[in-house]
């Protein structure tokens, strides 16, 4: 399809579009930190770039699109409704007050910012600020994208990164997860059959004429050996008892 048309709004094809950089073949690769519990107020974030080596793009973004509810990241923005956060994101150069390149919008997807042209030795402020509306959730991650092996720093030369595949340092507050290789999950298994009345109470779910066969499988191999050979786990409390 010609681009012309294909972005011709007066054939009803397509209104938007965005066109996205993968270079990881090129060499480049991403460079994090995260920002989790923030308070909405600026924050800056320093980049030194040892040389003048490819492009960079700064990226700051948060969830994506209603991985947290609606009703907790809408608000009204310079007197827009919006159903999720807004970034306004600056990059500027070595110190200078004129920022390179900067954006606000609507943080239901990712915008990076693309800086060309640069020195070597020079160092990027990522000057960050997110309206929240109240978000239950108020984390993002800046993200520099770039050929070079890079740290992004906070304003007092710290660094801080949180991983959500299983490796440390771990985001996760309340999940043993390791990642998918080697990870056994902790279930806990409910008691089915806390005595000789609830093996009996399934085994007559399919009537009188399974009940017997039910009730030899059950105590053989459905998980309640425990019960059936076991006098002291006869007599408990179990479905009956509670109904």
């Amino acid at each position: 399809m010609p681009i012309a048309t294909f972005v011709d709004t007066a054939e009803n094809c397509i209104y938007g579009y965005q066109i996205a950089h993968l270079r990881d073949s090129e060499g480049y690769s991403r460079s994090y930190y995260d920002q989790e519990g923030d308070d909405g107020t600026l924050k800056d974030f320093f980049v030194t770039v040892p040389a003048s080596d490819g492009d960079i793009y700064f990226m700051a973004e948060s969830y994506y699109q209603d991985l947290v509810p609606e009703e907790c990241t809408s608000g009204t923005y310079l007197g827009n409704s919006l159903t999720a956060p807004v970034a306004d994101v600056t990059v500027y150069q070595d110190g200078s007050t004129v920022s390179s390149t900067y954006k606000v919008y609507s943080d239901q997807f990712n915008y990076p910012l693309l800086v060309t042209t640069y020195s070597a030795g020079v160092v990027f402020k990522f000057a960050v600020q997110y309206t929240w509306f109240g978000s239950v959730a108020p984390d993002y991650t800046i993200t520099v994208y770039s050929k070079q092996n890079l740290e992004v720093k906070n304003a007092n030369g710290g660094t801080n990164v949180v991983n959500y595949d299983g490796t440390e340092p771990s985001g996760y507050t309340g999940s043993s997860f390791k990642g998918m290789k080697g990870w056994i999950p902790v279930i806990q298994v409910p008691t089915l059959y806390a005595n000789l009345v609830d093996v009996w109470y399934i085994a007559w779910e399919d009537g009188w004429f399974w009940a017997f066969w039910n009730w030899q499988w059950l105590c053989s191999f459905g998980g309640a050996a425990a019960v059936c050979w076991n006098p002291f786990a006869w007599f408990g409390t179990g479905k009956e008892g509670e109904e």
